[in-house]
């Protein structure tokens, strides 16, 4: 409302103001003797009215199993990007618990304005279940109201993660310890004993003599 001279103006929204704008609107007054103007600015104020997005609908990772015993907790294999046309938007990303094949081994963690996924626990690629990969859903929320709940103020995507082998397993013999008997009078070449190894590795098994 603006008063002008001896009389008032009443200024009202016929229609929709967009966010983060300015409106600069010029009222005159005009009486039989004079005119007179004065500008009112109109500063409209952002409300987090708008759904985060996530870069993509799904993200497809090959990675290399996790050596030894140790977990990964320090290794980012993927940072998760989204986007809010909102002014203003803080992001948090998680793993969607119960979501899939594998998701409790692994989790995200928000850095800035994106979310770097890592695991938890070792990936081990002699593990069956593991190898088989791993699909899961994580989600982004701006913390809007309902937060999680709200499908105005959350999105989901799916990963899946394949992994690859580490030669990071000893081979090993079926038996530790061969005993032998065999004829002064054998000759060269003949067969001795069979001694297979296996490795929990995808490798091939080189033997050779230690003598």
């Amino acid at each position: 409302m603006c008063g002008c001279g001896f009389g008032f103006v009443f200024i009202a929204l016929v229609s929709p103001m967009v966010q983060c704008s300015t409106r600069w609107v010029h009222i005159k007054e005009v009486s039989s003797s004079s005119l007179s103007t004065c500008t009112v600015i109109i500063r409209v104020s952002d409300i987090d009215d708008n759904p985060p997005r996530l870069a993509r609908k799904r993200w497809d990772l090959t990675v290399q199993e996790t050596w030894g015993n140790s977990g990964s907790a320090n290794t980012t294999l993927l940072e998760i990007a989204a986007s809010d046309r909102d002014a203003a938007s803080y992001f948090y990303y998680r793993v969607l618990a119960g979501s899939g094949r594998g998701w409790q081994l692994f989790t995200v963690r928000t850095v800035g304005a994106v979310g770097q996924l890592y695991a938890t626990k070792p990936l081990d690629y002699e593990d069956e279940t593991h190898r088989q990969g791993f699909k899961f859903t994580v989600q982004v929320t701006d913390g809007g109201p309902g937060a999680w709940k709200d499908p105005n103020h959350m999105d989901s995507a799916w990963i899946s993660v394949k992994l690859l082998d580490v030669n990071d397993n000893p081979p090993l013999f079926a038996r530790p310890h061969a005993h032998i008997t065999i004829r002064e009078d054998a000759q060269p070449g003949t067969l001795m004993a069979s001694l297979p190894a296996h490795d929990p590795d995808m490798a091939y098994v080189t033997y050779f003599r230690n003598f």
